[in-house]
C-alpha cells in the first residue's frame, strides 16, 4: 500500500517503479514526455491504474474509513465524505446503482472521463443509472462520495460505510487499460509547478476549471485543477475557495466566517505545502462546527500547544493552507460573492 503524503517530487521513484513497471509490459519504448497538452490524461491514467491495482475493475480503491493520513492517492482529499475510486471499462456499456439512503445525507457518484472532464454526477436514493459505450473515452473513473456528519463518530462512519458498500458498478467488459509508458516523474514535476502557482494566484477556483468537454479551459486552468484537486466537481456542484496565509506555526490564528449559503453542507480542510493532509485534526464541517450566536463561526488555526484546547481548532504545519468546500452552493456563491475573512493572530 502506497503512502502518498510526501512531496510530489519525492514520490517520483515510487510511481516510476509502480505505474511505470505496470505499463512496461505494454511497450519497450522510451518514456513519453508529459506536457501541458497531455498532462490531464496522464494524471487520469495514473488514477485508473492505481484504482485497478487496489481492487480490480468495477471495485477499485474503497475508503471505508475517513481518509487516512498515510493513504492519499491524490492531493487535497478530505474527511467530508467516504470515497471510492473505481476504474470502469465502458466499451460494452455499464450500470451504476445507488442504494437507499436518507435524503438529508449527501450521496453522489461522480463520473470522470479520461481527460478529467465531467460526464455526469449521479444521485438519487435507490436509483439505477444505465449507460451505453462512451463515445469519447473507453475508460472512465466513478467516484462515490458519502457524506460524513462527524468523522470522529464511529456510528456515523458505519452509516456512511454501509451506504458506500451498496454502491454497485457493473459493466459488460472488465478489460484493464494498457497504459502508455508515460514519464511519471515528469508528471509529478509538472504537478508540483501547478501546485506552487495555484497557492500564489488562486482564491476561489474559477468556474471554467472543471466541467464537461467543451465547457472548461483547454489546458492551463483545467490542468491546475487536475494537479491540485484531482476529482474536483464543477462549481455548480461544489465551490472551492482556497487560502494560503503564509503564516508560521508558533502562534494561534483565528478568523470568523459567515456561513456560505448552500443546499448541502460546507467544510474547511487544512493541508501542507504540497496539498496533502498531515493530521487527523485537519477538517471541520457544518454538522460539527460550534456556531456563534449571530450565526457566524470562529475558527482557530494552530496546534494545542499554541491554541490550547478550544472548539473549532485545526492543526497547522509549515506551509499550511486551507480549502473551503461549499457543496450544492447558492448561485451567489458560484458567482464569487462570498469572501474569506482575514486570518489574524489570536
Amino acid at each position: 500500500m502506497w503512502k502518498l503524503t510526501q512531496s510530489p517530487i519525492a514520490l517520483a521513484t515510487t510511481l516510476a517503479l509502480s505505474l511505470g513497471a505496470a505499463s512496461a509490459f505494454a511497450t519497450n519504448d522510451a518514456p513519453i514526455p508529459v506536457t501541458v497538452e497531455n498532462f490531464a490524461e496522464v494524471e487520469m491514467d495514473a488514477r485508473i491504474q492505481r484504482f485497478f491495482d487496489a481492487g480490480g475493475m468495477n471495485t477499485g480503491l474503497v475508503f471505508s474509513e475517513p481518509t487516512p493520513v498515510d493513504l492519499q492517492p491524490v492531493p487535497r482529499m478530505n474527511r467530508d465524505t467516504l470515497y471510492a475510486g473505481i476504474s470502469v471499462d465502458t466499451s460494452e456499456g455499464f450500470t451504476i446503482t445507488i442504494p437507499e439512503h436518507p435524503e438529508n445525507r449527501y450521496v453522489t457518484v461522480y463520473l470522470l472521463d479520461n481527460e478529467h472532464k465531467t460526464i455526469e454526477i449521479l444521485r438519487g436514493s435507490n436509483s439505477v443509472h444505465e449507460f451505453e459505450k462512451q463515445a469519447d473515452t473507453r475508460y472512465i473513473v466513478a467516484l462515490p462520495r458519502i457524506q460524513l456528519f462527524d468523522a470522529q463518530d464511529e456510528a456515523d462512519i458505519k452509516i456512511a460505510r454501509d451506504i458506500l458498500a451498496g454502491v454497485k458498478v457493473e459493466s459488460g467488459s472488465m478489460e484493464p487499460k494498457v497504459l502508455p509508458n508515460w514519464d511519471w516523474a515528469g508528471m509529478l514535476e509538472l504537478r508540483s509547478s501547478y501546485e506552487q502557482e495555484m497557492r500564489k494566484t488562486i482564491t476561489q477556483y474559477p468556474n471554467d476549471w472543471q466541467g464537461k468537454r467543451g465547457e472548461v479551459d483547454r489546458y492551463e486552468g483545467h490542468n491546475m485543477a487536475v494537479a491540485t484537486s484531482w476529482g474536483l466537481f464543477p462549481s455548480s456542484e461544489t465551490v472551492y475557495i482556497a487560502q494560503a496565509p503564509d503564516l508560521d506555526t508558533n502562534k494561534c490564528y483565528t478568523a470568523t466566517y459567515e456561513v456560505p449559503e448552500n443546499d448541502a453542507f460546507w467544510s474547511i480542510t487544512v493541508y501542507n505545502d504540497t496539498g496533502y493532509m498531515f493530521s487527523e485534526n485537519n477538517n471541520i464541517n457544518s454538522e460539527v462546527a460550534q456556531m456563534n450566536q449571530d450565526g457566524t463561526f470562529t475558527m482557530h488555526y494552530g496546534n494545542t500547544d499554541v491554541c490550547g484546547d478550544i472548539a473549532n481548532r485545526l492543526d497547522t504545519t509549515e506551509g499550511w493552507n486551507l480549502l473551503m468546500r461549499v457543496y450544492e452552493p447558492a448561485q451567489k456563491i458560484i458567482d464569487g460573492v462570498y469572501k474569506m475573512p482575514e486570518i489574524t493572530t489570536q
